[in-house]
This record gives structure tokens, sequence and C-alpha cells, in this order.
């Protein structure tokens, strides 16, 4: 008797609810508000239909207060620019906190 497809078994980890929030913020129409969309901010192919993918490249949520952080927040969710981070580190990287401190290291 089948029993369905065989899965991963790791639906209950809250990495995999980060992955789940991460494709949705980049992939609903609802989701626009979030800007995310709207900049054209996408999933990797590698990530996008594998959890078993992400957890690989990212390893394990150091605790329950890190998140997902893209390095360079314009680019998209990849391994080369994705880190577990702290909301202090987060709003460090916030647009307009990168973009002031670009337009500071241009001089103006």
């Amino acid at each position: 008797m089948s029993r369905g497809p065989v899965t991963h078994g790791m639906s209950s980890r809250p990495e995999y609810f980060v992955w789940k929030s991460m494709k949705a913020r980049t992939s609903r129409p609802s989701n626009e508000k979030d800007g995310e969309l709207y900049r054209g901010v996408s999933v990797c192919e590698r990530w996008l239909d594998s959890f078993e993918h992400f957890i690989a490249d990212m390893g394990p949520r150091p605790s329950a207060a890190h998140s997902v952080e893209r390095t360079d927040n314009l680019g998209n969710y990849e391994p080369s620019n994705c880190v577990w981070a702290l909301p202090t580190q987060q709003a460090n990287n916030r647009r307009m906190v990168a973009e002031a401190r670009a337009a500071f290291k241009r001089g103006e």
C-alpha cells in the first residue's frame, strides 16, 4: 500500500518555515507591498524546489532570532548572497542604509 511520495521529513524544522516564507515573498503578487517582487528579487533554481538544497547550503539556523539575510539586498536569494543574520545585522543592510553608505564612500 502506497503512502504517497517520499519526502525529506524536515517540514517541522524552523528552517523549513523560513524557506517557505522566502519563496512566498518572491512569488506572490499579493506580496508586492514587501517590495521584493517589485524589485525583481527571486530565489535561485537550486533552492526554489528543494528544501534539501537550501538547508545543505545554509546550514542549521543558529537561533530562533536569526533569519535569512541577503548580503547584497538588491541580489537574489542564492547561496553566494545569503547568510543567517540577527535583526541588528539586517538593519545595517537595509536599502536606505546601504545607499547612504555608498553615497558616503562616493563623497556625496
